[in-house]
């Protein structure tokens, strides 16, 4: 057992490596293939123009995505422990203080700074422990729901329809457009909703469990609500 500055610095070190760092590295990669993409596609379409015309930015910002991609890694990193050790060393702290008592702790270094980054909340009114247990309860309530949900639709032969409208609403997200040669004055491409959006797909029986897990911890609700919805029109067969 640590004792300390050694448990300082383990603490510190235990938030890391984060559990989704192989997601964050795939979903980066299809952000700037994107990326690419869009700028080859609008430098393509430059030669459609005059000079009087108005020129299309041939720059897309991406920060926007690649800054939703950190902190989506970010909030994988193993925060419980760290958590539960800082707020047990200040208890007794006034609140206010509690954040720079941590800082005058931890070591001044990058996974020093990094482990401050996920202890702002013991400065804050919200009692954070009751925030993160009512958090679980309604994501472990909103698993169970939906894995009924799934069950039962495998029971009256319905995977083929689970994957369809899951697949229906991940193509929802796209703008889709086409540029019209005959006008000349405007150009209109394919615009993503998420570019780095992969839809999740249910393997069989045996998937059910981890396909909810999959489909419940992403930002994409429009998912669970078409297995919702696909629910609602099969009803009657149930």
């Amino acid at each position: 057992m640590d004792y300390g500055d050694a448990k300082v610095k383990t603490m510190a070190e235990s938030l890391l490596p984060s559990r989704r760092r192989k997601g964050a590295r795939e979903d980066k990669q299809l952000a700037h293939r994107h990326h690419r993409r869009q700028v080859a596609e609008r430098l393509g379409q430059l030669r459609w123009y005059d000079y009087d015309d108005l020129v299309p930015s041939v720059t897309h910002g991406d920060s926007r995505r690649i800054n939703e991609i950190r902190w989506e890694r970010r909030a994988a990193d193993n925060t419980s422990a760290v958590e539960r050790w800082a707020e047990a060393l200040t208890k007794d702290v006034p609140k206010g203080a509690r954040v720079a008592f941590m800082k005058r702790l931890l070591p001044d270094n990058l996974i020093g700074r990094h482990a401050l980054t996920h202890l702002d909340f013991l400065d804050r009114d919200v009692d954070h422990r009751r925030w993160r247990a009512e958090r679980e309860q309604s994501r472990r309530r909103q698993v169970g729901e939906l894995t009924e949900i799934v069950e039962r639709l495998i029971g009256i032969g319905a995977h083929a329809e689970i994957n369809i409208a899951i697949k229906r609403a991940h193509r929802a997200g796209y703008t889709r457009s086409r540029y019209d040669r005959s006008v000349g004055t405007r150009i209109e491409w394919e615009e993503q909703k998420d570019c780095c959006a992969k839809p999740v797909l249910l393997a069989g029986s045996h998937d059910i469990d981890a396909f909810v897990l999959r489909v419940t911890h992403t930002e994409h609700t429009e998912w669970a609500d078409a297995i919702k919805k696909l629910s609602n029109q099969l009803g009657g067969q149930f």
